[in-house]
């Protein structure tokens, strides 16, 4: 993998995170919040997923665990 290159690993969690409609933030969810953070920071990358999720649906209380680790390469 490439400098610059980012890994982001999560739990279910963050894919179950439930609108009031019924839908789920699922993978579609995770990576259209991930390309719009492309630009961010790394150190940024990570509140603007969760807040992101959150938004989704509609509170702050995930009704699952929800865990993410995220990488850069730097060299």
């Amino acid at each position: 993998w490439a400098t610059g290159d980012r890994l982001v690993l999560f739990t279910d969690g963050l894919l179950e995170a439930r609108s009031g409609a019924g839908e789920d933030f699922d993978v579609s969810g995770v990576t259209a919040a991930l390309y719009r953070s492309a630009d961010l920071a790394m150190p940024e990358v990570l509140p603007s997923l969760l807040a992101e999720a959150k938004a989704h649906q509609g509170c702050h209380d995930f009704a699952d665990d929800v865990c993410i680790l995220a990488f850069e390469r730097r060299v």
